[in-house]
């Protein structure tokens, strides 16, 4: 593991008006680590991705992308700088192609290299380049997402319940897609409520509850612990 994180988040906070959605949030990232971002609802996840990815502004704390703060930049010069983001309902071009779709994204990169993976081949889509996007079914359309990704040569990727509506033997294949990335040197930080699924792919979690962290370590420890079982278990 190299000795720098590809992404640094320290002391992230947000505030909506009176109520803290996110308070004194810490993680760091390093090359082809996955680490699953877990709590009940309303515990901040969602909100600490969008702090991150830039969809909201920090109120406190600092933000690092391969060492440069990146704190308020809008999302798309996150995304030019090496972060990548997937959302739990895909969100491509409908009226473009699955090939459009990918090279969108491939004008708004300045990292992306000829030696590259192709996206649509490492997604699984080359066959489906030319169909509009809004045919694609839910899981084809999650590919998309991921080609779209891929297609920034991203540091670190954003994983927003990304197994959400899918069947055992697709989250298989998605679980598969993401080791892959890791296997590339990308870091991960995958929000998820399946377990089975976190297993497969990361290597600790952080979690969360009322928007303040609560355990960081392994996932079996995790649920070893009490306080963690009381809260995300409601036991």
């Amino acid at each position: 593991m190299s000795d720098a994180p590809l992404l640094s988040a320290v002391g992230l906070t947000k505030n909506f008006g009176g109520f803290r959605a996110l308070d004194d949030v810490s993680l760091d990232l390093y090359p082809g680590e996955a680490v699953g971002l877990v709590g009940p609802n309303g515990s901040g996840k969602t909100t600490f991705i969008n702090v991150v990815s830039g969809v909201y502004t920090a109120s406190a704390g600092t933000i690092k992308l391969r060492g440069l703060p990146i704190e308020g930049l809008p999302p798309h010069r996150r995304a030019r700088l090496g972060l990548g983001r997937t959302f739990q309902v895909p969100k491509p071009l409908g009226n473009l192609t699955v090939l459009e779709n990918v090279q969108v994204a491939l004008q708004h990169s300045k990292s992306a290299k000829s030696g590259d993976a192709d996206p649509l081949e490492f997604a699984g889509l080359a066959k489906f380049a030319n169909r509009r996007a809004n045919s694609l079914t839910t899981m084809e359309q999650k590919r998309l997402d991921l080609a779209r990704v891929l297609a920034l040569s991203p540091a670190v990727v954003l994983v927003d319940e990304f197994a959400a509506g899918l069947s055992p033997s697709e989250l298989i294949d998605i679980a598969s897609l993401l080791n892959e990335l890791r296997g590339k040197g990308m870091a991960l930080v995958v929000v998820e409520h399946l377990l089975g699924f976190l297993e497969a792919v990361v290597d600790r979690v952080l979690v969360l509850d009322a928007g303040r962290e609560i355990f960081s370590g392994g996932l079996k420890e995790a649920f070893s612990d009490d306080k963690v079982v009381e809260v995300f278990l409601g036991q």
